[in-house]
C-alpha cells in the first residue's frame, strides 16, 4: 500500500523522523534519551511492508507452503529460500543457513524458518552474526522475544504446530515492535561486543 515507504534511508532518519515512516516505536523507547539514536532507529525499524524470507527442509516443508500461501495476501515482500520441493533426503543446515545470511544482508528483513521442531534451524541461524533466532511455539513467546529481544528470524515446529496456531505465532512476530528500552538495548549491544570476540 505504501511501498515508497520502503526506499527510506536509515542514515537519513533521526529520532522525530519515526512516526512520519510509519515505524511503531513504543512511547517508552521513543523517550528513552539513554539510547542512541541511531540505534534505537536500527532497532525499532518497523515498514509496513517489510522483506521477509522463508526456508525449510522436509519436515517443515508442508507448513511452509501454506504459510507462504497466505502471506502472499499481505503487503510484505517475500522470497523462499528453499527448499522449493519436498525432499526426505535434505538438511535443515543449508535453509537456516541461507535464510540467516538473506536476514543480514538486508537491514529491516525479517526470516521464517522450519523445521520438525524448530530447534535445528534455530541454531544454524543463531551461528550467523546479527542473527537473533528465537523459537516460536506460542503466541506470547514471539511476543515477548520481538519485544525485548529483537528477534529478526522466528523458528518454527513444522511437525507440532497447525496452520492456524502458525499464523498466530508469525502475526505476533511480524506485528510487535521491539520496545528498545535502555536496559535491553544494553543487553543487545553485550551480544554484538560477543560476536565480536568469537
Amino acid at each position: 500500500r505504501h511501498p515508497e515507504r520502503n526506499e527510506v534511508k536509515l542514515k537519513d532518519l533521526r529520532r522525530a523522523d519515526l512516526e512520519i515512516c510509519s515505524v511503531k516505536v513504543p512511547r517508552q523507547a521513543r523517550d528513552d534519551k539513554r539510547a542512541s539514536t541511531s540505534y534505537l532507529i536500527r532497532h525499532t525499524i518497523y515498514f509496513l511492508c517489510m522483506k521477509l524470507y522463508l526456508g525449510s527442509d522436509h519436515a517443515g516443508f508442508d507448513l511452509k507452503e501454506q504459510l507462504e500461501a497466505w502471506l502472499l495476501d499481505t503487503e510484505h515482500e517475500m522470497k523462499d529460500l528453499g527448499n522449493l520441493e519436498h525432499d526426505e533426503k535434505d538438511d535443515y543446515p543449508d535453509y537456516g543457513d541461507a535464510v540467516a545470511k538473506a536476514v543480514t544482508a538486508e537491514e529491516g528483513s525479517r526470516g521464517i524458518l522450519l523445521c520438525g521442531n524448530a530447534e535445528g534451524v534455530c541454531i544454524v541461524a543463531n551461528k550467523t552474526d546479527g542473527i537473533r533466532a528465537g523459537l516460536g511455539f506460542s503466541v506470547e513467546a514471539a511476543r515477548s522475544a520481538r519485544n525485548d529481544d529483537d528477534i529478526n528470524i522466528i523458528c518454527l515446529p513444522g511437525q507440532m504446530m497447525t496452520l492456524d496456531e502458525a499464523k498466530k505465532v508469525v502475526t505476533a512476530f511480524l506485528d510487535t515492535p521491539f520496545e528498545g528500552a535502555e536496559r535491553q538495548v544494553r543487553r543487545l549491544k553485550k551480544i554484538e561486543e560477543i560476536e565480536k570476540d568469537n
